[in-house]
């Protein structure tokens, strides 16, 4: 079990480019040593995507990212029936998987992996929160670290991952070592904070964040259409101690994405820092 859930014959459009893993994965191996056809195309924007998979026929399969999602089901865009969605390259949240099946009458599939091993495991996230490691891969907890062993590695993989192993093959990902905060003698996931963020309703896109490496206090940019910062907070204080909720929190008209759906840490401070001005100099 590599992609669980996937028809085989099927037509798999992906919107992520072969240059990212996940990209390379989905869009130039899995049709090497799978019954699926790819489609040449790597489309951007919804409508683009809306028309390339209206030239595929059925079963269609959509690879794709967190945020290509939030865009393609804020469109109001008229889709063709999609059997599988799978989704990588950053946490998606289980209620944009929720939106997307009920909107797109589909299933969704998310995706975990890493560059030195490619697909680790799979879970259907509004069903499961553990997640099914592939039957190719064995787990073990090494001092609290994830190691990844499998007969096609040249080499033990260690993962930067706070893992929880529960059988097998099962596991429950806790966030990342680096991710871990501790604030005032209170300690954190920051992919926690940035998972309740994305959660909140009517935000379309955020990411909570230190912006610079002495700074004790954690900041937050989101976009959130018709949305205050208070409001934001305001909701966000319902569910984070005081300590952990961002200041500053900045509302901006869309994040500094790269075509996989990451965030370029260059590009999000600078967009930071601009935006930053501009709220004190309003206020000034």
């Amino acid at each position: 079990m590599m992609l669980r859930g996937i028809p085989f014959p099927a037509s798999v459009l992906s919107t992520v480019p072969p240059q990212h893993m996940w990209g390379l994965e989905t869009s130039i191996l899995l049709p090497a040593f799978s019954n699926v056809s790819i489609c040449g195309k790597s489309p951007f924007y919804p409508l683009e995507i809306k028309e390339a998979l209206e030239e595929l026929p059925a079963p269609r399969v959509l690879v794709s990212t967190p945020v290509h999602l939030r865009a393609l089901l804020d469109s109001g865009l008229e889709w063709v029936a999609i059997e599988r969605i799978l989704c990588a390259t950053a946490p998606l949240t289980v209620q944009l998987a929720g939106e997307l099946e009920e909107a797109l009458h589909t299933a969704v599939l998310e995706v975990f992996g890493c560059s030195e091993s490619g697909i680790l495991a799979s879970r259907p996230i509004t069903r499961q929160e553990q997640w099914d490691l592939a039957d190719i891969f064995e787990l073990d907890i090494i001092d609290g670290q994830a190691r990844i062993t499998g007969e096609h590695l040249p080499d033990a993989v260690y993962l930067q991952d706070v893992i929880q192993k529960l059988s097998t093959h099962e596991f429950r990902w806790l966030g990342r070592h680096q991710d871990m905060v501790n604030i005032a003698g209170k300690r954190a996931s920051l992919a926690d904070i940035n998972r309740r963020l994305l959660d909140i309703e009517g935000v379309q896109d955020g990411v909570v964040f230190f912006p610079g490496e002495a700074d004790s206090r954690l900041a937050a940019m989101v976009v959130a259409p018709g949305f205050t910062a208070r409001r934001i907070l305001d909701a966000l204080r319902l569910q984070l101690d005081a300590v952990f909720l961002p200041r500053p929190l900045l509302m901006v008209e869309r994040l500094p994405r790269a075509e996989s759906g990451k965030l370029p840490k260059s590009a999000l401070l600078e967009l930071f820092a601009k935006s930053h001005r501009k709220r004190n100099d309003r206020c000034s």
